[in-house]
């Protein structure tokens, strides 16, 4: 317990300071100097001294060394030299104090926790306590205390007087639940928040400090924990480091839950107990924090608390065109909707009309369809695989062009449209493309193709009846370029289908004949013009 007024502080450490001084010009003679019982910052001090008249640390271990301190001492000094000069450093602002940042190396964990596989898992959710990704809960003391913390037994307080008075108070709460402050007599803290706390401080410090009461305040009490408690954590079942754990009050169950090494494949995420003397006092389910940013049932642990996972009852499959795919854990009354939702839902290419089910039943896999209408009724059973088809590879109203046109690509068939004004939407035909033939790919009913060859300058020149165009048909316009005299032969006249054929090697006119889909009924077959 300290009390200090501000301007006692200046004159107790300028004193303290002085005799530290005349101690630090005989430091080099250290057998008179009985530094088993001086204080870190005493120590901290002499040093500080012993570097203002030219010497370092290496020459007070060396004078130490001459004046025949044994070997053991001397490695005694070194280590408590060493133990001052770092919490000097991090005490520098708050003289004789410990600094009021919390260490983070603070909770004493007996079992050391495991590092995560660093393969993802395509479990749902699995891979939140692993520390595989950004999201962490690795244990945080330095924040602002939580607003919900309940004080305890060990926790130590700072209270700070300020204002019209001043004063500074570090105390730890005793194991009977009490802070005692000189002149103020014990005042019970243990089991009241911060924000209670605080109020009844004041309470009893209002006595000596008047201006904490009244209509004109004029002075304020701030209470904050610079050390929580350490309480003990028991983690038991489907975890991947199983035990018992020491751990800063200021933990959760998801710290905890990160520091046994998270939660292993067999492991239930929806329904992990809490219990506090032997009672539930909470059931968390990991899916509701990571879908809807719920994290109420991430209560603040207290001492001896058991936390238990169990292994998972209901878990299925869902492949395919989902946003989300891998295996989900599923609640008892959840549906096939509920696992769409945990999914995120379709992706842009899904067929949402129909899902695919594969189910074991009686020893053997059974397959089913589920429409749209029951995706809200139908309850998935642990082991099920469903299959989010995409739709299928085809348009509804594409046409393709492609060739000498400066547009070639995919364009919408719109009711009446035609080859003059397809060309129209490329911006026209480019410089060599050919007008004595062109050809069209089109996709039958029964998904088989035909071939249409045309007479592109006749169509477009009005001479031939304008082509209506279907959907999916290709439309290729040739290049002149593109067209050798020794590779392509040109058949015309009455044909069932004139145009340009690729020539090969030993070709024979009735070859072609063949190629151009026979004659046509007016044709005369005896006179054939080469």
């Amino acid at each position: 317990m300290l009390l200090k007024f501000k301007q006692p502080v200046v004159i107790v450490t300028i004193t303290l300071f002085s005799l530290l001084s005349v101690q630090a010009q005989k430091a080099f003679d250290l057998s008179s100097v009985n530094y088993t019982n001086m204080n870190n910052n005493q120590l901290q001090l002499l040093f500080q001294e012993a570097s203002s008249n030219g010497y370092n640390y290496d020459d007070i271990l060396k004078a130490a060394e001459a004046q025949g301190l044994s070997e053991e001492e001397i490695t005694k000094l070194e280590s408590r030299f060493n133990l001052a000069n770092t919490r000097a450093s991090k005490n520098s602002n708050v003289p004789d104090q410990e600094s009021r940042l919390r260490d983070t190396n603070y909770d004493d964990l007996n079992k050391e926790k495991t590092e995560g596989s660093k393969t993802k898992s395509d479990i749902f959710g699995l891979d939140v306590f692993k520390g595989n990704s950004l999201l962490t809960f690795q244990s945080n003391l330095n924040i602002p205390t939580p607003v919900g913390y309940i004080l305890g037994s060990g926790d130590k307080l700072f209270i700070d007087v300020y204002g019209q008075s001043e004063a500074y108070y570090q105390i730890e709460i005793s194991p009977e639940g009490t802070i005692i402050l000189e002149n103020f007599g014990p005042i019970h803290l243990s089991g009241l928040t911060v924000k209670n706390a605080t109020k009844r401080i004041e309470n009893r410090l209002s006595k000596v400090y008047l201006g904490i009461k009244g209509d004109k305040k004029n002075t304020f009490v701030n209470v904050s924990v610079g050390k929580s408690r350490t309480i003990k954590v028991n983690i038991v079942g489907e975890v991947d480091v199983p035990g018992s754990y020491t751990l800063s009050a200021f933990n959760t169950v998801y710290n905890a839950l990160y520091i046994a090494g998270g939660i292993t494949e067999n492991a239930t995420l929806r329904d992990i107990k809490v219990y506090r003397n032997n009672k539930l006092i909470s059931k968390v389910d990991i899916y509701k924090y990571l879908t809807e940013g719920d994290a109420s049932a991430d209560v603040a642990l207290e001492n001896n608390d058991l936390i238990l996972v169990k292994p998972y009852t209901n878990r299925v499959t869902l492949k395919g065109a989902v946003k989300t795919k891998g295996r989900f854990e599923l609640l008892k009354n959840e549906s096939l909707q509920d696992l769409l939702n945990y999914a995120s839902g379709f992706n842009e290419e899904a067929y949402t009309k129909t899902i695919k089910v594969k189910r074991v039943s009686d020893g053997e896999h059974i397959v089913a369809d589920i429409n749209k209408d029951q995706f809200e009724i139908f309850t998935p059973k642990s082991g099920d695989v469903f299959q989010v088809d995409k739709v299928l590879d085809r348009y509804k109203n594409r046409v393709i062009v492609n060739g000498a046109v400066y547009r070639p690509g995919v364009y919408a068939i719109t009711q009446g449209l035609g080859i003059k004004d397809l060309l129209a939407k490329t911006e026209g035909l480019k410089q060599d493309a050919l007008l004595t033939s062109a050809n069209i790919i089109r996709t039958n009913e029964d998904l088989s193709t035909s071939s249409i060859s045309f007479n592109l300058g006749d169509v477009l020149s009005g001479k031939d009846q304008d082509i209506l165009l279907q959907k999916e048909d290709v439309v290729t316009i040739l290049s002149k370029n593109e067209i050798k005299q020794d590779d392509y032969v040109e058949v015309a006249g009455a044909v069932n289908q004139p145009g340009v054929y690729t020539y090969s090697k030993g070709m024979k006119v009735s070859d072609l004949i063949l190629k151009a889909k026979g004659f046509s009924k007016n044709a005369s077959e005896t006179r054939i013009e080469i």
